[in-house]
């Protein structure tokens, strides 16, 4: 498992890149093909429809008039071109030279909309072959009616290897764009990533370099980014407050640790957040052969005494402009629940300008069973 967050961003953005690419390069491939075999139908079309013309019917015969030197590509045998012509009754009526004595698939299709096919040619090479089916001119102009005993095919073929070339060509040039755009991206990234991650870093460094002893390190949430200004204030909040355990050594008590914890927990978070600057929290814990108690106090008090049985009921809070951090007046009524559950007792005494003080008081020997009522609730 990747537990750097600097390496799993590298690999998350390196890799939605990638397959960004891959996916833009088989697309762009795609269409750069199709649009290669498109040109080289459209030309194969052309020269089929250029011979058609050049097929002419006099009284009682047909022939085909070109000059030979003109098209020497239906003539020689190495790089040739191929056609084939049927009578409408599908008679051979000629080859080109370069096919002898092989033939080449009736296909017909329109005169405008020609059938196309992929063959192997008379040599062995890959090739492309069009038909049409139509009808010859007549030799002295005269217009020439339908009749379907005139029809004739042609098919017209010839290699698709410039196709091929050209489209390797292009195979290695889009690799070779693709693989520098990916290195350049990757190293983009990398930079990126690390200009991002550098307040986060710095941030790290310095609660790394915190001491106990010495808690007065401030963070310049300032020039942080928003999201990790919250964080800098609040390890900000560390306000020159004196902390004071008065322990007697070790104390155990038999109960449910898991909800001990949440006890404790609260009652601190809630010392430390009503606390005044400059203030002290004390913590006592004293046992005795059949209890355990444990007291938490703040100084710097804003809460009278005829209001402390209060401070157990849900959603109710004191001095909501002294306290740090988010309170919404849970802590210590789900305390009170808690510490019943476990057999004990909770009390809280304050004095205004003095001290507020929660005092629990467990027995040392005495596991409750879990009722599974929700403690949140």
């Amino acid at each position: 498992m990747i537990r750097s967050l600097r390496a799993r961003l590298l690999l998350g953005t390196v890799g939605a890149t990638l397959v960004f690419l891959v996916a833009v390069g088989f697309a762009l491939y795609g269409l750069v093909g199709s649009a290669l075999r498109n040109e080289f139908d459209a030309r194969l079309a052309s020269k089929t429809r250029i011979l058609s013309i050049m097929v002419v019917e006099g009284e009682g015969w047909y022939k085909l008039v070109y000059e030979r030197s003109h098209f020497p590509e239906y003539e020689r045998q190495q790089d040739a071109e191929y056609f084939q012509l049927w009578r409408g009754s599908g008679q051979v009526f000629q080859r080109a030279p370069s096919l002898g004595r092989h033939d080449l698939p009736q296909i017909a299709g329109p005169v405008d909309a020609p059938a196309f096919t992929d063959v192997v040619l008379a040599d062995g090479r890959p090739g492309r072959a069009a038909g049409i089916r139509f009808t010859p001119r007549r030799e002295d102009g005269d217009k020439v009616g339908y009749d379907p005993r005139k029809e004739m095919v042609l098919v017209v073929a010839q290699a698709t290897e410039p196709v091929e070339a050209r489209l390797n060509r292009f195979r290695w040039l889009l690799g070779g764009v693709f693989t520098a755009a990916m290195l350049a991206a990757a190293a983009a990234q990398a930079w990126v990533v690390t200009s991002l991650l550098r307040p986060l870093e710095h941030l790290a460094n310095r609660i790394a370099r915190l001491d106990a002893d010495d808690l007065s390190a401030r963070f310049a949430a300032a020039y942080l980014p928003s999201e990790l200004r919250p964080v800098a204030r609040r390890l900000d909040d560390q306000r020159q407050v004196a902390v004071v355990w008065q322990l007697p050594g070790a104390v155990f008590v038999e109960s449910d640790p898991d909800k001990l914890r949440i006890v404790v927990s609260n009652l601190f978070d809630n010392a430390v957040s009503y606390v005044p600057d400059q203030g002290t929290v004390t913590i006592s814990v004293t046992g005795g052969d059949a209890t355990c108690t444990v007291t938490v106090a703040n100084t710097g008090s804003t809460l009278p005494a005829d209001q402390v049985v209060q401070v157990f009921d849900r959603f109710w809070r004191g001095d909501r402009s002294r306290a740090i951090g988010l309170h919404c007046g849970l802590g210590l009524s789900l305390c009170q629940r808690i510490v019943a559950l476990l057999g004990g007792t909770i009390v809280a005494t304050s004095s205004v300008g003095g001290v507020f003080a929660v005092t629990v008081t467990l027995p040392r020997g005495v596991l409750p069973a879990d009722d599974g009522e929700n403690l949140a609730s």
